[in-house]
């Protein structure tokens, strides 16, 4: 049975960030063509879903700007009436209100939350945590394709615990414990920075703790062919957004060969 599949989508630089005007102010035309374009790519090679992020905005402030948020919606739309794949949001650095606003009025099904159980030390500050705020962001949108669902972060890369006593396990249950009626898709387990996998014995620790809860489990960075074949057992999907780009680095364009070759070993196969 093969792996959930997720291409990130990283987006340029959005209106109103800093980033967008050092770059020279890109068309956001030309950003939504590009998501567009990637996410078919992403499903002529067999992948599931996509997450549509604000990649390009750094640095991060700890809430995107409206710009951010209309870009994503706009992209999510537009990715939505093109493909089949399911779509996903991602507004960093920690923002679940903005992003299930913008999944619910474009359609999206779900987003990705970095800090929804527990806060975290981060460069952009302290961070989360965020379940009551996106239960009442919930509350308070109506989206046209049902509950919006919640990919949660735990130990999120880019950012440390604040208690010493810090645990992952303990992340893990309270999420299960404490999400009330929200609705978690997984968690995510990540490295310590984009592009960095975590260890082998580290995502087996974590996929004890959330299978013990239900909850299934997404390697969220460092994916590769090679990887994948040493933690199958113990991941049930994927999300991954540098090794598939050129070079395998985040924020370059897709390399189609580095994108089927990922899909080929999501569902198992060899070669």
């Amino acid at each position: 049975m093969g792996l959930d599949l997720i291409l990130v989508i990283h987006l340029p630089p959005t209106p109103g960030s800093p980033a967008y005007a050092l770059a020279g102010r890109p068309n956001p035309a030309e950003a939504v063509e590009r998501a567009v374009a990637e996410a078919r790519m992403a499903e002529e090679a067999g992948y599931d879903a996509v997450i549509i992020e604000n990649y390009g905005d750094a640095p991060y402030t700890q809430r995107p700007g409206p710009g951010a948020v209309a870009l994503t919606a706009i992209a999510a739309w537009e990715v939505r009436r093109a493909t089949g794949l399911r779509v996903g949001l991602s507004l960093l650095r920690n923002a679940p209100r903005e992003a299930i606003e913008a999944a619910a009025s474009s359609g999206a099904s779900f987003v990705r939350v970095n800090a929804l159980c527990a806060p975290r030390v981060t460069p952009e500050g302290v961070i989360g945590p965020s379940l009551a705020e996106a239960a009442e962001a919930l509350a308070l949108s109506a989206s046209s394709t049902g509950t919006i669902e919640i990919l949660a972060d735990v130990d999120v890369k880019h950012g440390l615990p604040l208690s010493p006593e810090y645990s992952l396990a303990w992340e893990v249950a309270e999420c299960a414990h404490r999400s009330g009626p929200l609705r978690l898709m997984g968690i995510a387990v990540t490295g310590p920075r984009t592009g960095e996998p975590p260890s082998v014995e580290y995502l087996k620790a974590a996929s004890r703790e959330a299978r013990r809860h239900g909850l299934p489990v997404y390697l969220a960075s460092g994916a590769s062919p090679e990887l994948l074949s040493r933690v199958r057992p113990y991941i049930d999907g994927v999300v991954v957004g540098s090794y598939v780009r050129a070079g395998g680095r985040a924020g370059e364009p897709l390399d189609p060969e580095r994108l089927r070759r990922l899909a080929r070993a999501a569902r198992g196969a060899t070669s």
